[in-house]
C-alpha cells in the first residue's frame, strides 16, 4: 500500500478561513506519490509537517517531502517540507519554520516518499497542510 488521501476542508469555500488536508503515505517497493488536497490559484499555504507514525526501514534512507512536484523531479521551489522518514515516531519538524506560499495557478499537493537503499518493509507517515483560499480565487 502506498498510501491514501484524506482530505479534510474546514470551511475550504470562504476567503480567508484555514483548512487543514492530510494524508498518510506508507511504505512501498517504489518512490510513491499520494495527494494530499487541490489547491485554487492565489491559495495560500501556511503550514505543512509530517508525522511519523511507524519509521521506514530501508537501507539508506526514506525521503519524505511535502509539495507539488512530479515524484524524483521536485525542486527546492516546489518543496514545502521534507524529513527522514526513519525518524522516530512523532511530528516533523519539531519546529514551524516553512515559509508561507501563495500558489500562482491551481496545484495538487502531495506527499513523496523516496527509498535510497533497500526497500522498506515497514513504515508510515501523515502528511500535513493548512491553507487558506484569498479573495482572489472566490
Amino acid at each position: 500500500m502506498a498510501g491514501r488521501s484524506r482530505t479534510r476542508p474546514y470551511n475550504a469555500q470562504n476567503a480567508g478561513a484555514l483548512s487543514l488536508a492530510e494524508a498518510q503515505i506508507d511504505f512501498a517497493a517504489a518512490d510513491a506519490r499520494v495527494l494530499i488536497a487541490s489547491l485554487p490559484a492565489n491559495a495560500v499555504i501556511l503550514d505543512a509537517w509530517f508525522e511519523i507514525v511507524t519509521a521506514f526501514n530501508s537501507g539508506t534512507s526514506d525521503e519524505l517531502n511535502i509539495g507539488y512536484g512530479a515524484v524524483g523531479a521536485a525542486t527546492s521551489d516546489d518543496i514545502l517540507d521534507a524529513v527522514d522518514g526513519q525518524g522516530a515516531a512523532g511530528v516533523y519538524p519539531t519546529t514551524r519554520a516553512i515559509p508561507k506560499v501563495r500558489i500562482a495557478t491551481a496545484q495538487d499537493i502531495y506527499a513523496y516518499h523516496k527509498t535510497v537503499g533497500t526497500d522498506p518493509t515497514a513504515g508510515s507517515a501523515r502528511a500535513f497542510i493548512v491553507y487558506a483560499r484569498t479573495a482572489d480565487n472566490g
